[in-house]
């Protein structure tokens, strides 16, 4: 995909010196992980802000730069430049239309609750295979189709990393997916593309290090 069929989404973009024909290599939001021909998405976390290190991300010269607030762009920077009201809508939006939204071509099924997640999308794994209905795993434990693995980071994966995954599951012949959904994660709107079922196991006093209060993990 072109930069600009990836970019064309957002009205606000100051191409200046950038090929719009030219293939992005990735989507990034980790300034580490920037490189040559990447987008970088600036995201405003709990404890950081990629805003903050613009400067360091744009000399690995990516071919954009997404970011809430242009003035920390820096002027010699030559790459495309898109301003956006919400960076973190924006990087799962840029990252549904790299991979092609892969998760709306598969029944989805999306487990939340305290307890419960990974045993519940086991079994209906189990349930549905023994169907023939190939269906893949992301979750605590791994990320799996069939007998190929992923290592898992996170009970649910950044939007990037779940595109991907999808596009895999899709590539390997994936009719559905599970998908543990965790409070951070839903807060966080990692997972806001369509789902066709959702299942809430249960609510008992937990990550109160993370939500104000009950009512908000409820929520």
């Amino acid at each position: 995909m072109k930069l600009q069929q990836l970019l064309n989404i957002h009205g606000r973009i100051d191409w200046r010196e950038q090929n719009k024909d030219l293939v992005p290599s990735s989507i990034v939001f980790d300034s580490r992980k920037v490189c040559k021909d990447s987008v970088f998405v600036a995201i405003r976390g709990e404890f950081s802000d990629g805003h903050r290190y613009l400067s360091d991300a744009v000399e690995k010269e990516p071919a954009a730069v997404v970011v809430e607030d242009v003035r920390g762009v820096p002027d010699f920077f030559k790459g495309a430049v898109v301003e956006v009201l919400d960076t973190r809508l924006t990087l799962r939006l840029l990252s549904q239309r790299l991979y092609e939204s892969p998760g709306e071509q598969m029944t989805s099924v999306a487990v939340t609750g305290t307890n419960g997640k990974t045993s519940f999308s086991y079994i209906l794994e189990h349930i549905l295979n023994s169907l023939n209905y190939t269906c893949g795993v992301m979750g605590t434990i791994d990320h799996h189709v069939e007998n190929k693995k992923w290592d898992s980071d996170l009970t649910t994966p950044d939007p990037v990393t779940l595109q991907a995954r999808l596009k895999d599951f899709l590539d390997f012949g994936a009719q559905a997916f599970v998908i543990e959904a965790s409070s951070h994660a839903l807060k966080q709107e990692r997972i806001k593309q369509g789902i066709d079922i959702c299942v809430f196991t249960n609510l008992t006093r937990d990550h109160m290090d993370y939500h104000p209060d009950e009512e908000d993990y409820f929520r």
